[in-house]
């Protein structure tokens, strides 16, 4: 049907879209990614189009071709924020970090609670070290952070607070992420993650023991975060302490 002659003028783009579709679907994936090319070579402002082979390449992990498309995505779109976030993505997986920055600065600059642009600009300013540029963007989005969303953002405090060799700041948040109710192991092994490598393995051995101790109740997903960062540091031994929480 996509591919009638008797439509006036062609069938339309919606339609004929159905043809890379359907070959995708058939694990076809080169023929799909051909079939999307040769479309969008005569459709060329189609939108959708355009986010969905980028789409596809960022599946195929062919960051340049991601790049190529996004940049389309930003043509037809310049005060799209998710436009932005395209090419910024893109960029940063090909290493270009003040591309990526600039983007998700301006993504940020055209929707202030695009948390998702926010926070990947933070990660990178934080990589670099520029922990004061990091906080203001923490800042920034601040008023935006609704209850559900606030551990994503105290994990991202934390962060700094470790950046900044703020210790007992860390675990002043850490008490607070440990306790989070989502059902998210990134969340936990994340603040874990950025403990062991700011080498405060031994202080967290004390807090774990602390914390299992009390009266108090944190989120088994925590434990187990932890454990799978332990066990990835080949001079681990378990402690006593660590091994309570892990079978308790």
């Amino acid at each position: 049907v996509a591919q009638a002659q008797d439509w006036p003028g062609g069938a339309p783009v919606e339609l004929r879209v159905w043809v890379p579709w359907v070959l995708r679907a058939k694990g076809e994936r080169e023929a799909a990614l051909n079939a999307l090319e040769n479309l969008l070579a005569s459709e060329t402002r189609y939108y959708a189009g355009w986010r969905l082979i980028a789409d596809w390449y960022e599946q195929e992990k062919n960051y340049a071709k991601v790049l190529q498309a996004s940049r389309k995505l930003l043509e037809l779109a310049e005060h799209d924020p998710q436009a932005h976030v395209y090419v910024a993505d893109a960029a940063a997986a090909l290493d270009d970090k003040d591309t990526a920055k600039r983007h998700y600065e301006r993504a940020l600059a055209r929707r202030p609670r695009y948390l998702y642009a926010a926070y990947r600009w933070f990660d990178l300013l934080l990589d670099e070290e520029a922990c004061e540029e990091a906080a203001r963007i923490l800042e920034r989005v601040a008023p935006h952070i609704e209850v559900a969303g606030r551990p994503y953002f105290t994990v991202r405090e934390l962060g700094l607070a470790a950046a900044r060799g703020h210790g007992d700041e860390v675990f002043k948040l850490l008490d607070q992420v440990v306790r989070a109710p989502q059902d998210d192991a990134w969340l936990f092994e994340k603040a874990f993650g950025v403990i062991a490598q700011s080498g405060w393995k031994d202080r967290m051995c004390a807090w774990l023991g602390s914390i299992l101790s009390s009266a108090e109740s944190i989120n088994p997903l925590a434990v187990t975060a932890w454990a799978t960062v332990r066990a990835k540091d080949k001079t681990w031994r378990l402690r006593r302490r660590e091994m309570t929480a892990v079978i308790a």
